[in-house]
């Protein structure tokens, strides 16, 4: 029963749906969160009944646990983003320590296949974005709000948030796929290639950098480490190296996510203002794609006119203006205005952008949109455009912005940090000049964890690193390769690295993923002591 629980709450990690299974306390529980309490408590029920003393790693977890129950203590206020995060951090830290000293003999590998195994489900999941994108969208709809997109396309997420979670999942399950190629059995090694060749092949299509980078560092860390144990480990990596390249030969997409911003993007536009001979806006495509324009095409491009009244009592409201006609790359278009005829009098901020039907509305992607005071008086309209009141839609924080905030909110709270999960209510206190996003987080690990838990939380962190990568280390050596600690070790090096870049303790199961990857790969057995 406990490894069957532990084997079906992998499973259900890469489709934790937002869908609440029951209320406890006030608190909503997912089938996923489900699952994982219930291999919790059936991990603990064993260790119970066979104690073993802990070890450096098993501290580390703990402390990393109470590290964070502390700061979700000393949050500024009870909030029920920092009980729940709470909870999933400090859950993930006892699952390792629970399930690394509960398995029998054999089992750690077998938990490795189903790691793996979830991660295929989850990279399967990612290529229906690209082959069937308008499929996955209702598909989808139960794990995420939409698709994800960059100036490039539609990206790879699959039942993820976001492109980069599917990423991040992949980072650390991709390696387990290489315990199927080790056999026993044929079919069972071609399922670990085939898996394999369709994981390396959803993240070049998450279109993520970083991923990229710490996906192929991690995958090749574990390949090289167990190649005793991979049936043709040279011929496999040579088959894995040729996918990412056989994608990037046939993709412009990819191609130009790898080099932005050395490249035009598909999408990008520029906004100018004409007098004469009637106010009109000018929208320039300034992008290497057509847009479709007119009243007909139900993936037409068109004009967003945003505005807010000055003059009381106040007002807000957004038209969407169809373009007159296609406007090629390069070209452009002028859209005809008339603010005397359609507006009463008073004072009038407006904000024009172009909202495209893929990639959404032109200021997500840093393209600042055409914004200034209109005054309507005696049936005339007098335009200040350039002028008055700047964007009113505000620019998306970026990562600097983002890394910069999380570095002020540390200063600010020190000690425990802001709690877990508090990053995105208090965001405003740091970045006052963006726009709001209740889902923020600081985007890189390691501040992320100085934000939110203070200098109790990343020193936790730093001693789990260290005490697993030590523990690791001293799996892999030998004659006869460790292929479960191989992989763990893969899946470390992938998940630190991409650290740099973003932050994934919170989302989607990821965190919770890695504890088991540590567990699976750094065991404390209690029938033995020595390796399997």
């Amino acid at each position: 029963m406990r490894f069957r629980l532990l084997a079906l709450a992998a499973l259900l990690l890469p489709l934790e749906s937002r869908t609440v299974l029951l209320t406890v306390a006030g608190l909503g529980v997912t089938l996923t969160e489900l699952a994982v309490y219930a291999a919790v408590a059936a991990c603990t029920m064993v260790v119970l009944r066979h104690p073993r003393a802990f070890d450096a790693l098993d501290w580390a977890a703990l402390g990393w646990a109470a590290a964070w129950v502390a700061a979700g203590l000393g949050a500024p206020w009870a909030h029920e983003a920092a009980v729940r995060h709470g909870a999933r951090l400090a859950t993930g830290a006892l699952l390792c320590v629970l399930a690394r000293a509960s398995f029998a003999p054999g089992e750690r590998e077998r938990l490795g296949r189903v790691l793996g195994a979830a991660g295929v489900l989850a990279a399967a999941s990612g290529w229906l974005d690209i082959l069937l994108p308008g499929a996955a969208g209702p598909l989808f709809s139960a794990f995420r709000i939409k698709a994800t997109t960059s100036s490039f396309g539609v990206r790879a997420a699959g039942t993820f948030e976001h492109a980069n979670q599917l990423s991040d999942f992949l980072e650390v399950t991709l390696p387990f796929t290489l315990l199927w190629t080790a056999g026993p059995g044929r079919d069972r090694i071609r399922m670990g290639r085939a898996g394999l060749v369709i994981g390396v092949g959803s993240l070049v299509w998450a279109m993520s950098r970083a991923g990229w980078v710490s996906g192929a560092a991690g995958l090749a860390l574990a390949l090289a480490a167990g190649r005793r144990r991979v049936a043709h480990a040279g011929r496999l990596a040579l088959v894995l190296a040729t996918v990412p390249l056989a994608l990037f030969s046939v993709s412009p997409r990819l191609r130009g996510r790898l080099l932005w911003p050395a490249v035009r993007p598909p999408f990008s536009a520029a906004y100018g203002f004409r007098l004469s001979p009637s106010p009109r806006i000018v929208v320039m495509n300034t992008g290497t794609v057509p847009w479709p324009g007119g009243t007909r095409a139900p993936d037409r491009v068109r004009l967003s006119v945003f505005g807010r009244r000055l003059t009381p009592p106040p007002k807000e409201a957004e038209v969407l203006l169809d373009l007159p006609g296609d406007v090629p790359a390069g070209g452009a278009v002028e859209v005809p205005i008339d603010p005397a005829g359609t507006l009463p009098p008073g004072r009038y901020l407006h904000v024009y952008e172009v909202v495209h039907p893929t990639f959404g509305y032109a200021s997500q992607w840093d393209i600042a949109p055409l914004s200034g005071e209109t005054e309507i008086r005696g049936g005339r309209a007098i335009l200040r455009y350039g002028s008055g009141g700047g964007p009113l839609r505000r620019p998306k924080a970026s990562r600097p912005q983002l890394w910069a905030a999380a570095w002020r909110a540390f200063l600010a709270r020190p000690s425990f940090g802001w709690g877990p999960g508090m990053f995105q209510r208090f965001s405003p206190n740091w970045l006052p000049g963006v726009e709001y996003d209740p889902r923020l987080h600081p985007n890189q690990l390691y501040l992320h964890h100085l934000a939110e838990g203070g200098v109790p939380a990343f020193l936790a962190l730093c001693a789990v690193v260290v005490a697993a990568a030590v523990r690791l280390a001293g799996r892999l050596g030998g004659r006869r390769a460790d292929l479960p600690a191989c992989a763990a070790a893969g899946a470390l090096l992938a998940w630190c690295l991409h650290g740099f870049a973003d932050s994934f303790i919170l989302f989607n199961g990821t965190g919770w993923m890695l504890w088991l990857a540590l567990a699976v790969g750094c065991p404390r057995n209690i029938y033995n002591s020595q390796k399997e």
